[in-house]
């Protein structure tokens, strides 16, 4: 597009493609001990959104096991994505749900006021964004965001919360651990209820899950070790306080 300035030399700035978006996917990593908020999901969402608004993304950029908290232009993957529609390779930029673009208010409107200023816009699956651009539908975006940072703050005191339940049982966390997140995420939660280790070793065994020798059989110390681990630290950080 060619913008003409009186008094100056006319100047050409290259409008970003309107049909054409970059999908962003963005899960923490308690979500990815969850199949609802995985990848797949949050893939096959953006697609039938980009079809319904007869967009086509050519490109994907993703932030595995990374917390909704860290700012936007902190995460890798937004970072290239951002890059692409502020460079005007593309013009929309869609992720399955305002959450996992940001839950933080600030970050958030920051993220708008980025995409009204280099001409791109942002598109959510689930409706909330991009779909209404009357005041009425930025202030739904707005109260959005709001509620997201609310969400993320309160499951933050849940989480110091289970710590702390955590720390009453004498778990000590640090050493390191082969379990996967799954299995650690789920002794955790356990714990943080209020179930005996021994309760826990019992279920574990009753639905066949391999110990991180590989070994058939639970004991209450190997599902303290499994809290105790640097592994188990950082996924009960994150657990939820996504």
């Amino acid at each position: 597009m060619t913008t003409a300035v009186p008094g100056r030399r006319t100047r050409t700035r290259t409008a970003a493609p309107t049909t054409v978006a970059v999908g962003y996917l963005r899960v923490s990593t308690a979500d990815q001990a969850d199949s609802g908020l995985g990848l797949d999901a949050q893939r096959t969402a953006i697609i039938d959104a980009a079809e319904r608004h007869g967009l086509t993304v050519t490109d994907w950029h993703t932030d595995a096991g990374v917390s909704g908290s860290v700012a936007p232009a902190e995460r890798p993957g937004m970072s290239a994505a951002l890059a692409a529609l502020d460079g005007h390779r593309a013009g929309v930029l869609i992720a399955a749900k305002l959450d996992r673009l940001s839950r933080s208010v600030k970050d958030a409107a920051e993220l708008m006021d980025r995409a009204e200023q280099s001409g791109w816009r942002v598109l959510t699956a689930d409706g909330t964004v991009g779909a209404d651009s009357s005041p009425m539908g930025r202030a739904l975006v707005g109260m959005s965001s709001v509620f997201a940072q609310m969400e993320r703050e309160l499951i933050s005191a849940r989480t110091r919360e289970a710590l702390a339940a955590l720390k009453q049982q004498g778990v000590q966390l640090g050493q390191p651990t082969k379990l996967p997140d799954s299995v650690i995420v789920r002794i955790l939660q356990a714990l943080a209820t209020g179930q005996s280790l021994r309760g826990i070793a019992a279920d574990l065994q009753a639905d066949n899950v391999p110990t991180a020798t590989g070994a058939g059989k639970w004991y209450p110390a190997q599902v303290k070790r499994a809290a105790d681990s640097q592994r188990g630290q950082a996924l009960a950080a994150e657990l939820f306080g996504e």
